[in-house]
């Protein structure tokens, strides 16, 4: 709705509702429980898997810990603790690519009340998980390709700098936009490698 600012609430709800009702039609046919399995695996397991992977690794690794603790802190005007940032910058994305590892390893054929699915029907499986990929590679690219003229590989560099989001409000963005240069200064003027300042972020003791 945010993108839409002129689509009516109702519309989008009836539209919704609408396609959601054709769509589940499938599902009630004689072969729909196999349809169901099929998607449930490729495009529930499979995609949430690797999305929620990628989303991980890209606000924590990317976007930054650093960055993040920093929004909390102009919230909620207190630092986050240890606890927390070895859950975001460590624990949890560790576990995520452990678990999706074993979950390779440990694959099987699909089956359902005993009979395995044929490979034309697989197939579709393989269709639906590799849309979702490729979406994420096609607006990768789309952002890439918008940078074109910084030049290689500046392009792709910029493609992963966050954009100019932050609170909705003019007066609340800029008390943030000041507090962000603010804390950035401060930790610039420590005088410390990038290695070891990453290091204290991580461990909160600076």
């Amino acid at each position: 709705m945010d993108n839409f600012p002129s689509l009516k609430p109702w519309h989008a709800s009836a539209i919704t509702a609408i396609l959601g009702f054709l769509v589940g039609l499938v599902y009630v046919t004689p072969g729909g429980q196999f349809i169901l399995s099929l998607v449930d695996f490729f495009g529930g397991t499979f995609i949430i898997f690797i999305l929620t992977i990628l989303e991980v690794v890209v606000v924590v690794w990317i976007y930054g810990l650093e960055n993040i603790c920093n929004d909390v802190y102009f919230m909620v005007k207190s630092r986050v603790g240890l606890y927390w940032r070895l859950t975001w910058g460590c624990i949890t994305p560790l576990f995520l690519i452990l678990i999706f590892v074993y979950f390779l390893i440990t694959l099987e054929r699909l089956t359902y009340g005993g009979f395995h699915l044929p490979d034309f029907v697989l197939a579709w499986g393989w269709v639906i998980l590799g849309f979702a990929i490729v979406q994420v590679i096609l607006w990768f690219t789309y952002y890439i390709f918008r940078n074109r003229q910084h030049g290689f590989p500046k392009m792709i560099f910029k493609a992963f700098y966050p954009n100019g989001w932050g609170p909705k409000k003019t007066a609340d963005y800029e008390e943030w936009k000041k507090f962000k240069e603010e804390k950035h200064e401060e930790r610039n003027n420590l005088f410390m490698s990038p290695m070891k300042r990453r290091v204290k972020v991580f461990f909160n003791l600076i």
